[in-house]
């Protein structure tokens, strides 16, 4: 008999109590515990709780004096794992990340959509609606189908107005031709969202936060159709740095296209041609998103600053922000 013992080879203890957990053998996980010492302390405090809740609308119900429809939402299942992603041996580890999947019959979070206090929050199939509050950092990856449809209006994702970090990573599949393009969205706080013209508004969010955008290219699935040219992500983009001037945004530009941001039969964008005078990629892609940028906040009724909207943007590769934050929350940013 071969005795491994737990404080000499920690990864293999981990790599063990892991696929003993995604086989479902938690009666074997519990008599684990019960060995000795050294395997409770992992089982009990290496490896982070991860919990998976799931969302699913029930009837629509007329509410008391209201002619509207109200969405109402129940908790469909709830299970708590430990968490493939995270570095179980790293002091600043991730103690609880909560998966919410909305579930297909669910048009929107709806308002009693409620989590208590947890670190990160991750949304799968997002439709649209109320992000939870009181987390640190949400995920978001937006529903396809729900994406997809062609009127603008709906095509929104509310962002949170007190996370920390707010990441919003849209999947969408890709042929490989040189103009694919992902899917154009708008994405805003609701406080600007409740005024009829939001492009004057300033300073109505007063909050330290990190807004990460990025695309997934995937196969999976019956993912979001492409679309022109990602006009209304960039000026929501330019608004949401007017609306609040405490946030910072991270574009995470790996394999980003410069075509995204522009269109060759815009009337109003004429540099189209003038871009491939750039033979570096990296450079005509910086030179589209920001000349698409400035020609919004142009427009604008109120007097914005341009540069100082600007410099509150930054350009990372994934790599680059990985090292950044720390491979383990960079990991639940990624589509599974």
């Amino acid at each position: 008999m071969i005795t491994i013992d737990a404080l000499c080879f920690p990864h293999i203890i981990d790599s063990v109590l892991f696929h003993l957990h995604f086989d479902a053998q938690y009666a074997t996980l519990a008599s684990f515990r019960l060995t000795c010492s050294a395997l409770k302390h992992v089982i009990d405090s290496r490896l982070p709780l991860h919990k998976a809740v799931a969302y699913e609308a029930t009837n629509n119900a007329l509410s008391p004096g209201s002619h509207e429809h109200q969405q109402h939402f129940h908790l469909y299942c709830e299970t708590r794992l430990w968490n493939a992603y995270t570095d179980r041996r790293s002091t600043n580890r991730i103690l609880e990340v909560v998966d919410v999947t909305i579930m297909a019959a669910a048009s929107r979070c709806g308002p009693n959509f409620q989590l208590g206090p947890v670190p990160v929050v991750r949304i799968f199939d997002y439709p649209g609606g109320p992000i939870p509050s009181a987390t640190k950092t949400v995920i978001i990856f937006p529903s396809s189908s729900h994406f997809a449809v062609p009127a603008a209006s709906t095509r929104y994702v509310e962002l949170s107005s007190t996370a920390s970090r707010i990441v919003i990573n849209m999947p969408y599949e890709s042929k490989g031709g040189p103009h694919d393009r992902p899917p154009d969205f708008n994405f805003g706080y609701a406080a600007a969202k409740a005024h009829d013209d939001d492009r004057g508004l300033k300073n109505i969010v007063q909050q330290p936060q990190q807004l990460v955008l990025m695309f997934s290219n995937s196969s999976c699935g019956d993912l979001a159709e492409p679309g022109r040219y990602l006009k209304d992500w960039m000026f929501s983009l330019a608004k949401v740095l007017c609306h609040n001037p405490s946030l910072e945004v991270i574009l995470l530009a790996d394999n980003w296209n410069w075509v995204w941001f522009c269109e060759d039969d815009d009337p109003e964008w004429g540099d189209y041609h003038g871009l491939m005078e750039y033979e570096d990629g990296p450079q005509r892609l910086n030179v589209a998103w920001r000349a698409l940028f400035f020609r919004y906040l142009i427009h604008t009724p109120a007097i914005y600053d341009p540069e100082s909207s600007a410099s509150r943007i930054w350009v990372l590769t994934m790599a680059e922000y990985a090292a950044e934050i720390g491979h383990s929350l960079f990991e639940l940013m990624l589509i599974d």
